[in-house]
């Protein structure tokens, strides 16, 4: 009985099982249209119609079941590669008839339908269109080659390796062609002409911009040099300054035209000042001389390197004023107003030198507590007799000078005296001059040495200020310092230098 229901039980489980359901393709799969997608592919490739076979194939890598995936890659390659050898077939043609551009363009249109494709077409290709190209600067169509092998067909239609190799072999040949064109002219210092052939290769496209700038720093270089040599002949007083100097513009104008971006370098600009320099020398017929120390006697002109016959001064020295004198000339001198150590020749002076002065202004002897002469004397410091009934002398700025007599302004109060040029005497206010001031008391002037003043420049700023050192009876300093106003000093007659 047992057994029995069991055996029902196992009858009704195995009645009420589901069937197992069928197996389902993925989506858009159909073998039997794929096998007829690629029967028809391969009679249009047969037929030359690879475009209408590569759209047939794309449709049947769509509905192939994988059994079928072998085929259709192998179907894609067998029309790659009779494309490939039609259109190689068509670019060889092209290239017989000299169009190789046009064979290029055309490479470059069917590159671009698949990366397969085009790489059995550049297999075929290249080396074709390598020597067209190659037979374009054969016949000196340099500018036709460039163009190819820098456009974009070129980077469509050839394969990364040949494409370098091509750029390199244009290049090279470009490089050569303007080397030859303008080696001529270099070598014979003729740079107008070659800027010009230059300019003239870059507009017919047989030069590159990048390379007219290498040529152009070259010839840079080599103007340089020439200007070099031609400085050193000036120099050397073998070459005369003018012609020298004509020849440097000249050169410095085709190198570095006005109109350019670029200015000359600085070393050449100098190199024209120099010249300038020798040039006015010359004029004066100007030699070296032993380096002095010069002092001017009156305000004295000072006159450009470049202009040693001008008659306009750039800026007129004091009176007093220390100088060196470097050289001598006809009336002038070349002067440097600091020391200028011990230079060699004259372009080494002129470098040093402020400009040219008149000899005559020059002394040996230190002017610089000297009463200036003529109308040098405006303007002057000067110690004088500026109170009626005073002994003691006041320091003043003359004003006015109308023959022997001067109008002295007193630093004081303002005030103006007119006094005889004989009467006043150079306002020396050096360290260590002895006056007379109120520096023990505050009541009584006595004898006192400068230390130093502090001058100011304009009258808002108050009066200068001078500091004493105190002296006591026995003339001896004290070791008692004050700071006065400088108009409150003044100087006994006796005290002053000799009157010059």
């Amino acid at each position: 009985m047992t057994r029995l229901i069991f055996l029902l039980i196992t009858i009704a489980a195995t009645g009420c099982a589901a069937a197992a359901p069928k197996a389902t393709l993925p989506a858009g799969v159909d073998a039997e249209k794929a096998a007829t997608l690629l029967a028809q592919a391969d009679t249009a490739r047969k037929g030359g119609n690879f475009d209408e076979a590569r759209e047939l194939l794309l449709a049947a890598s769509e509905a192939a079941a994988a059994h079928q995936r072998h085929d259709v890659a192998t179907a894609t390659d067998d029309l790659n590669r009779a494309q490939s050898r039609s259109v190689s077939d068509d670019i060889a043609t092209q290239i017989e008839d000299g169009l190789c551009a046009d064979a290029l363009a055309y490479t470059a249109t069917y590159t671009s339908k698949s990366e397969m494709l085009a790489s059995a077409i550049r297999d075929r290709s290249d080396k074709q269109l390598t020597g067209c190209i190659e037979k374009h600067i054969d016949k000196g169509d340099i500018a036709g080659a460039y163009k190819m092998a820098s456009g974009e067909d070129a980077e469509k239609g050839l394969s990364a390796h040949t494409l370098k190799a091509v750029r390199k072999m244009v290049r090279k040949a470009m490089a050569g062609h303007v080397t030859e064109t303008i080696s001529p002219a270099f070598k014979q210092h003729d740079y107008t002409q070659v800027m010009t052939q230059l300019a003239q290769l870059v507009e017919k496209g047989e030069a590159t911009a990048k390379m007219q700038s290498k040529v152009v720093a070259s010839v840079r270089v080599a103007i340089q040099e020439d200007i070099d040599s031609i400085y050193g002949n000036a120099t050397a007083q073998t070459t005369p300054a003018a012609t020298a100097l004509k020849q440097v513009d000249a050169l410095i104008a085709v190198g570095w035209p006005k109109d350019g971006k670029d200015e000359a370098p600085k070393a050449l600009n100098e190199k024209r000042q120099h010249l300038r320099f020798l040039i006015g020398c010359e004029t004066i017929d100007c030699k070296s001389a032993d380096v002095t120390e010069r002092w001017t006697y009156g305000d004295a002109g000072l006159f450009r390197l470049d202009s040693p016959q001008s008659n306009e001064p750039t800026e007129t020295l004091r009176s007093g004023t220390r100088l060196w004198q470097l050289a001598k000339g006809k009336e002038r001198s070349l002067v440097a107003t600091i020391d200028p150590g011990a230079p060699a020749d004259l372009i080494a002076r002129a470098m040093k030198a402020a400009g040219w002065i008149d000899t005559k202004m020059l002394r040996a002897q230190d002017t610089s507590e000297w009463l200036p002469p003529g109308d040098s004397l405006l303007k002057t410091r000067v110690w004088a007799p500026l109170r009626k009934g005073e002994k003691l002398y006041e320091l003043g700025y003359v004003t006015a000078l109308d023959g022997p007599s001067v109008t002295v302004r007193r630093l004081s109060d303002r005030k103006e005296v007119v006094l005889q040029r004989i009467q006043v005497h150079f306002g020396i206010l050096k360290a260590e001059t002895k006056v007379m001031a109120y520096c023990r008391t505050i009541d009584k002037l006595e004898p006192a040495l400068i230390a130093s003043v502090k001058e100011t420049h304009f009258e808002q700023q108050g009066d200068p200020l001078v500091t004493l050192r105190c002296l006591g009876d026995d003339g001896k300093v004290t070791g008692q310092n004050k700071e006065a106003q400088l108009t409150s000093v003044r100087m006994n007659r006796g005290w002053l230098p000799i009157r010059r």
